[in-house]
């Protein structure tokens, strides 16, 4: 089984800015993932340049990684569990 790669980043959902994590298997994964979910409107340089890579982030605290994308609105951030909001099922897999 491949191993996962996290991240944590600003994601903009339904124009509420929020904070985002996703268990992608490599940077590309991780790209078709945000692209996905978002419509992909410059995600590969939002996680090249401005996601944590390697970091679960301590929201995410208790959440076992699976492959997808978890999101929570700053409105909410603090002391909210973030809800998983696509779990990368239709998404192509990695051709590693």
């Amino acid at each position: 089984m491949k191993k996962l790669k996290l991240y944590n980043g600003r994601l903009f959902l339904r124009e509420k800015q929020g904070h985002g994590y996703i268990a992608a298997y490599s940077d590309e994964d991780a790209i078709r993932l945000l692209d996905l979910v978002v419509g992909g409107r410059g995600n590969r340089t939002e996680i090249k340049k401005y996601w944590s890579k390697d970091a679960w982030g301590n929201q995410m605290d208790g959440i076992t990684p699976s492959r997808g994308v978890w999101w929570v609105s700053n409105d909410e951030r603090w002391g909210a569990t973030p809800s998983k909001i696509y779990d990368g099922t239709d998404a192509a897999k990695e051709k590693e």
